[in-house]
């Protein structure tokens, strides 16, 4: 039996575009996981009457309807009184939610007032979700074997209760069906290129294997996805999979939620490796990925961003006639770059960035968006020339990207 869904958004922050809505991307990742179908997805405004009518009309055509956003505590938050119209219902009071508000407040050396109070007011007809992470609980509703879950608009406590509770409702609620996800990360390659080399392993797919080209700003991610007997369909995606790592081994870098950066340093760990980023176009961009992943201290000795020649000089010991030379977005400056950090901070390996990001500072032989990265490795060195367009976010992101992928290539492969 197929479990139709659709996700609805509440909020006049999300509509005029000052909030991004990351909750129904997420809600539809890990829904559709579970074999949810998730038939669509939209977005309202913080009015009553309009909750009301979307609601209404999409009861109708759903077996689930889960809803983020309107239950803070102030007037504004108005999807638990559209909720009490539509099931009929008045609030009661919920104990629990009570005592672990107050809880949640000693420990900062406050007393709840009235708003936080409301919070554990809440309708007969629901049971409440958990929330360990803030003070609105989740609502789960269910009428006619249909249910309606409404959750906290905050992300982060929005994916707490479907990590904690919500999702093992919705599997021991519906009968959904086995669904085997496997995704492959792939970089420096677009996906018509992609397409071409892998053609004949996509036109012999079985019928129960789906696969699906997702490109991002990091690559493109092609996931396979085959619905069927949770061990056949395993074994069906991987023989796939295999032979689409064979066949792209040289943009692989990870499979599902892997990040470069996580991968590289990994990598590295493994090998013994320690590294540093020297940077000038990207602006300390390098650094903030590679610390973003936990445990980075293990591998990443820092960065100096060398922003200014006289810095790349005077911090990262780049000969001076090498820039008057060859100019600061060069071959002989990345790789002085890549071999500085290394020493300055004693890294096996140094990661280097120059380049124009622009707007201005373009010119005919070297146009915005051009970039050299160097790759140096305990005495061994490897260069690229990049041009990755002309919008500046986008070239600060690419450089960064092939940076680490330049570095995973070459502790993958052992090319040096």
């Amino acid at each position: 039996m197929i479990c139709k869904a659709h996700l609805l958004t509440i909020g006049d922050e999300i509509l005029i575009g000052q909030v991004l809505d990351t909750n129904s991307s997420y809600l539809s990742s890990v829904l559709t996981g579970i074999g949810v179908s998730v038939q669509g997805k939209s977005t309202i405004g913080d009015h009553a009457e309009s909750i009301l009518q979307e609601l209404q009309q999409l009861w109708k055509t759903n077996d689930l309807l889960v809803i983020t956003g309107g239950l803070g505590p102030t007037n504004d938050d108005i999807t638990k009184k559209v909720l009490l119209e539509i099931f009929e219902d008045h609030l009661v009071h919920h104990p629990p939610t009570l005592e672990r508000i107050r809880e949640m407040f000693r420990a900062y050396g406050r007393e709840i007032n009235d708003a936080q109070y409301g919070q554990a007011m809440l309708p007969s007809a629901c049971e409440p979700l958990a929330n360990a992470l803030g003070t609105a609980p989740g609502m789960w509703f269910m009428r006619d074997n249909k249910v309606l879950i409404s959750l906290p608009g905050v992300p982060y406590e929005m994916i707490g209760i479907m990590e904690g509770v919500g999702l093992d409702r919705i599997r021991a609620q519906f009968t959904l069906p086995k669904i085997y996800h496997k995704t492959l990360l792939t970089m420096g390659i677009g996906e018509s290129y992609i397409a071409e080399k892998i053609k004949d392993i996509e036109e012999g797919l079985p019928g129960t294997i789906r696969l699906a080209y997702l490109p991002h700003t990091a690559g493109v991610r092609l996931r396979l996805s085959c619905t069927g007997e949770e061990i056949e369909t395993v074994r069906a995606v991987e023989e796939v999979m295999q032979a689409m790592v064979e066949r792209l081994d040289k943009w692989v870098y990870g499979f599902n939620e892997d990040s470069l950066p996580a991968v590289l340093l990994s990598r590295l760990q493994a090998q013994g490796l320690s590294l540093a980023t020297a940077e000038s176009c990207t602006g300390g961009n390098l650094a903030h990925v590679l610390t973003q992943v936990p445990g980075a201290s293990h591998t990443f000795k820092g960065s100096v961003v060398a922003y200014h020649s006289q810095t790349k000089i005077s911090l990262l010991d780049v000969p001076r006639h090498i820039i008057d030379t060859y100019g600061v977005v060069s071959r002989e400056t990345a790789e002085a770059m890549a071999e500085g950090i290394a020493h300055k901070l004693g890294a096996d390996m140094g990661i280097s960035t120059t380049g124009i990001a622009g707007p201005g500072g373009g010119s005919k032989d070297l146009p915005v968006g051009t970039v050299w990265v160097s790759v140096w490795l305990k005495g061994r060195v490897h260069s690229e020339l990049f041009r990755l367009g002309e919008q500046r976010t986008r070239i600060i992101e690419r450089a960064t990207m092939w940076g680490l992928l330049e570095a995973y290539r070459l502790v993958k492969n052992d090319i040096l």
